[in-house]
């Protein structure tokens, strides 16, 4: 169900699409759309050439391979990007400019965290669950600021630390 709902959108879809991790089905219908200009499907967990990857980029690396607002639409699954949540959340924010879909299983606890996170950017989210697996949906009209990105980072970094600390403590 929540497959086809990004299929759905994919319908409506103008301009640039990039998309991280998404199954087989969800790039057929990127190839059908005839008004995507652009369409660039990258591999957050492997490290060599997918069949189904135009181009491998490193996720910590989006910034420097695409333009401010250069990217109207993002897709991606959550289990491919969750190791590199700091640096994708920044950003995605900093190259897409319309909207963001995300999706993933709710069994991975990384939905609360992704939306704490997104609505710094003071963003418009959407949350969709159905049965076990999610869907956020997000608005993009939020702008990016070096020195609010850089304290994140470092908050985010000292957060994991200190998560990590007491996980051994409590055992």
């Amino acid at each position: 169900m929540i497959e086809k709902k990004i299929i759905k959108q994919i319908n409506n879809f103008k301009g640039s699409v990039l998309g991280i991790g998404i199954s087989e089905k969800i790039i057929n219908s990127l190839q059908k759309n005839n008004n995507i200009n652009l369409s660039l499907m990258i591999s957050a967990t492997l490290g060599h050439d997918n069949k189904k990857c135009e181009k491998v980029i490193n996720i910590r690396e989006l910034r420097k391979n695409f333009k401010k607002k250069n990217v109207d639409y993002i897709i991606g699954n959550v289990s491919d990007i969750k190791e590199n949540f700091k640096y994708f959340i920044k950003d995605s924010i900093y190259i897409n400019r319309h909207i963001i879909y995300l999706y993933g299983i709710l069994e991975d606890d990384y939905l609360d965290d992704l939306l704490i996170k997104y609505k710094r950017y003071d963003v418009d989210i959407e949350v969709i669950k159905n049965k076990n697996k999610f869907l956020i949906i997000i608005n993009n009209h939020g702008k990016n600021n070096i020195i609010k990105e850089y304290f994140y980072f470092i908050y985010d970094i000292c957060m994991d630390f200190i998560k990590i600390c007491t996980d051994i403590l409590s055992k």
